[in-house]
């Protein structure tokens, strides 16, 4: 982290860097608090600072010292069996030793990734200086702002970009809706969104006419609300940004009014080099689907992943990512997504595995198969198919509550006489796949729901909009208008106005699904 640490030390100290718990914080203020704990912390290259913070103040301070000190930042869901960190936690020291670390390393990001399985990725200081030097300069007099938690890469990765260009940035500390009045009130122009993100600020009812430039990314996102965000902010630039945590950006699309549909996820960026190739490694053809692989200028010995088995570890290897998306070069250049891997679910932003819920809930005797279905607010969330049996449908989603976390429940139940498979007797994830769409979609043309809201306190929006289900159109706008207004809901009560005829089961098997997705609701 010496780059960034040479840069702090030479920006002017009166200059206001980070505006967070609720005032704004100077060059000055950072370095002198920054090289105070790095003292305090014994800091120095090959060290890992690790952060379990993820807004306020403090994860500032903590990677301030850690690039003032040029040692190692940790952060994201850490393991800290595998990483032992010599700091756990800004300002908590820890009794053992750290293992030690090549002095080169400059970021350790843990992450689900691709993988759906957690892994440590490393960025070493030759790779993140270059990063930083090279990436494309945005011109502002006014704060930009970062709209996610700095937990995740999304977020750490433009605080350090403002930090080494000396800008000034608004860490949004409090639910979304609350953060984006305050960031918008201090002048912001620019904002990095997810797609829930984008969702809850077309749910408010600020003005939003003084942004200048909108990046949404981290899931994937529909061109309707890319185009929703563009009436909303007349004079932003918007697009879409592609990457992974392994590589950062990748390629961008910006919206063009004449053409509002984005098909594809733009060209790669300079310095970007991305190929599709068949599983042996060959390069495919434009128009071709194929694996996306992408290769980086900049490689030290570092980087990679931390600790990993070899199977994880040739993903990632002598600067060439292979990212686990499919996809295709068209004849311009640009790239297009396809489909992810079936056993892969990206949630908000979160890749979870469908066997490892299937695995959970098979432990308790219940025969059930699980995919990824699209999702307006998440990108994708998770729906099971399941065979009665040993546990009764309410049962059944109790127990996903207790054995699963918030994103792996499944957000649709479906019971089956038999889950479909394939000639060798494996899950057939297509079929099953192409039933909860012809469902899903039977659902949402025949079934209204009524909403009970009540005043909300301090409680996260992301969850609560998450929680929705798979509520849409009149009634998700209902709902997003509530949570804007400080509403959250508390009670739903679903009626049925027709019964689908493709419903499996009929209509006795659609009536009980539908308690099943009530039980889910809040």
């Amino acid at each position: 982290m010496s780059k960034l640490g040479d840069r702090l030390r030479r920006h002017s100290p009166e200059a206001r860097a980070v505006h967070a718990d609720g005032r704004w914080w100077t060059y000055g203020e950072l370095v002198a608090e920054g090289s105070q704990r790095a003292a305090a912390w014994s800091l120095g290259p090959g060290d890992v600072v690790a952060i379990r913070a993820d807004r306020g103040i403090e994860p500032v301070f903590a990677v301030c010292a850690a690039a003032l000190a040029n040692a190692a930042l940790a952060v994201g869901d850490l393991d800290p069996a595998a990483l032992r960190p010599k700091v756990i936690g800004p300002g908590q020291p820890i009794a053992w030793e750290p293992v030690p670390r090549d002095p080169r390393t400059a970021l350790i990001i843990f992450t689900s990734g691709t993988t759906a399985s957690p892994k440590a990725v490393v960025w070493s200081e030759a790779r993140l200086a270059f990063d930083l030097a090279t990436a494309a300069v945005v011109r502002t007099t006014t704060p930009g702002a970062i709209a996610a938690p700095l937990s995740t890469s999304f977020g750490l990765k433009d605080l350090i970009l403002a930090l080494y260009r000396g800008q000034s940035t608004v860490l949004v500390d409090v639910p979304f809706p609350w953060g984006l009045e305050e960031a918008l009130r201090l002048g912001i122009e620019r904002i990095k969104l997810t797609p829930t993100h984008a969702l809850l600020a077309l749910g408010t009812e600020h003005p939003l006419s003084s942004l200048r430039q909108v990046l949404v990314g981290a899931a994937p996102i529909s061109s309707d609300v890319l185009n929703a965000l563009a009436q909303r902010m007349p004079a932003a630039r918007v697009g879409r940004i592609y990457g992974t945590t392994e590589v950062g950006a990748i390629s961008v699309s910006w919206r063009d009014p004449r053409s509002p549909r984005l098909s594809t996820v733009g060209r790669p960026l300079p310095r970007r080099s991305v190929t599709i190739r068949d599983r042996a490694g060959r390069v495919q053809p434009p128009e071709t689907w194929g694996h996306i692989v992408v290769d980086v200028p900049v490689w030290d010995a570092p980087d990679g992943y931390l600790d990993a088995p070899p199977e994880l570890a040739r993903r990632f290897a002598n600067g060439r990512l292979w990212t686990g998306d499919r996809g295709k070069l068209d004849r311009a250049g640009h790239l297009v997504l396809g489909a992810r891997a079936s056993e892969l679910i990206k949630v908000g932003g979160r890749t979870i595995s469908a066997p490892a819920i299937e695995r959970a809930l098979g432990a308790l005797g219940v025969e059930v198969g699980v995919v990824g279905i699209a999702d307006p607010l998440l990108g994708q969330v998770p729906a099971a198919g399941y065979v009665p049996g040993a546990l009764a449908g309410g049962e059944l989603v109790a127990a996903a509550k207790q054995h699963l976390r918030a994103d792996e429940r499944p957000r649709w139940w479906l019971a089956w006489p038999a889950l479909p498979v394939g000639s060798l007797g494996k899950l057939d994830r297509r079929a099953l796949t192409a039933a909860m769409h012809r469902w899903t979609s039977a659902f949402r043309t025949t079934v209204a729901l009524d909403f009970e809201v009540l005043p909300a306190r301090e409680l996260d929006a992301d969850h609560v909009i998450a929680d929705l289900g798979p509520a849409t159109g009149t009634a998700r706008s209902l709902a997003l208008v509530a949570r804007a207004n400080a509403r959250v809901i508390t009670h739903v009560e679903i009626a049925p106005r027709s019964e689908p005829r493709d419903a499996p089961g009929g209509p006795a098997g659609f009536t009980a699904a539908l308690r099943e997705l009530a039980a889910l609701l809040p």
